[in-house]
């Protein structure tokens, strides 16, 4: 049995794919199988990862036999593993060459289900970037709800909880399954010092825009976490609050991203749909909502919904030099805020149900709601 069975989902990744390989054929820890995941792609990925395979009979190909997309070629690899842990990687990023020693050290000494290393962020500019939720994570588990391959999972748990991708989703669905993962987990462990490379793309998952597709995954993933959370059985009113702010998150999040005023609808009525059949209703709306949302979602008028989820940020220059956020909450309501250097001009702050404004540091009024 190996130790780490590593999944690679892969469509259409040449010019990625064999940095993402050197990384893993080249770890500190040598007993670990490399399960790369063809989803159909027509360009030289195949290929590429075939020669890397005669070179290195630590690598498996499976090869699609149509393409179906990143959940259903990860859970492809998932039931394929043999390995004690399992861990992911995108094709187009990589991972430290100590990286899964390092986990799997830390996760034979402490039993946990799902041990985290860092995650650094290489974005499009080429800047770096270091990520600071491993910090929080150590402090509570329940904070680990995204960067879920920066882990490594029990393959015994995962099987015993049928922790699974959600078929057919394109975004959305390793919220899913790391908010299902870490809640069940009997243990999240971290580990300092060794990093999973995120590499910023401009043709990544997210977008600006989401085309139909996404948004009916985005809502399909926010169901089944909604479903399953249902299902648990003994589960604290505190865990329940928590994990229902992914469950709208996956959904006003994306609101902004819609490429049609349907598919805006869409993501709304889900917000309605899902608040009706919630448990906690008034924890949740001061829990997940800013004012003019709750307003909005208790009248269930899905119109106000859509507006009052619509962030749309639009960056302009006063004078040709200052620059001015102006950010559209609801229609015919809109604060404006301009930074000049680093002092807000116009700031305006939420705390205990009431929103204070400031003018360049100094409150003017306050809103009770």
């Amino acid at each position: 049995m190996p130790k780490i069975s590593v999944v690679i989902p892969c469509y259409n990744v040449a010019p990625y794919v064999a940095k993402c390989l050197d990384t893993l054929t080249n770890q500190t820890l040598n007993d670990i199988e490399i399960i790369c995941i063809d989803d159909k792609s027509t360009d030289d990925t195949t290929k590429i990862i075939a020669e890397y395979a005669k070179r290195d009979k630590r690598i498996k190909l499976i090869k699609q036999r149509k393409n179906q997309g990143v959940s259903i070629a990860r859970n492809t690899g998932l039931d394929a593993a043999k390995g004690e842990y399992i861990g992911f990687v995108d094709p187009d990023d990589y991972i430290d060459l100590n990286f899964y020693g390092k986990l799997y050290a830390a996760a034979t000494e402490s039993g946990a289900d799902i041990v985290k290393g860092g995650l650094i962020c290489v974005k499009t500019d080429g800047t770096e970037d270091k990520s600071e939720l491993i910090k929080r994570v150590a402090k509570d588990k329940r904070s680990f709800n995204y960067q879920f391959s920066t882990a490594i999972y029990k393959r015994e748990f995962l099987d015993k909880n049928n922790l699974r991708f959600v078929a057919g989703a394109s975004i959305g669905e390793d919220v899913n399954f790391l908010i299902k993962a870490t809640n069940l987990a009997n243990k999240v462990d971290v580990v300092y010092g060794t990093y999973y490379w995120y590499i910023r793309r401009d043709d990544s998952a997210y977008s600006p825009t989401l085309n139909h597709n996404k948004i009916v995954s985005a809502v399909t993933v926010s169901q089944d976490l909604f479903d399953w959370l249902e299902s648990q059985q003994g589960i604290s009113k505190a865990d329940y609050i928590m994990i229902m702010r992914t469950v709208f998150s996956l959904l006003t999040t994306n609101i902004p991203h819609a490429q049609s005023r349907k598919d805006q609808e869409l993501l709304a009525a889900q917000i309605l749909k899902t608040f009706a059949q919630a448990q906690y209703k008034k924890e949740i709306l001061h829990d997940n909502f800013y004012w003019y949302a709750i307003s909005a979602i208790k009248r269930q008028k899905l119109e106000e919904v859509v507006n009052s989820m619509l962030y749309i940020q639009k960056t302009y220059r006063l004078f040709g030099i200052l620059p001015v956020f102006k950010t559209l909450h609801v229609t015919g309501y809109e604060y404006r805020i301009v930074l000049f250097k680093r002092i807000n001009l116009i700031k305006i702050i939420n705390r205990h149900r009431k929103d204070i404004v400031y003018l360049c540091g100094i409150p003017l009024l306050k809103i009770v709601h």
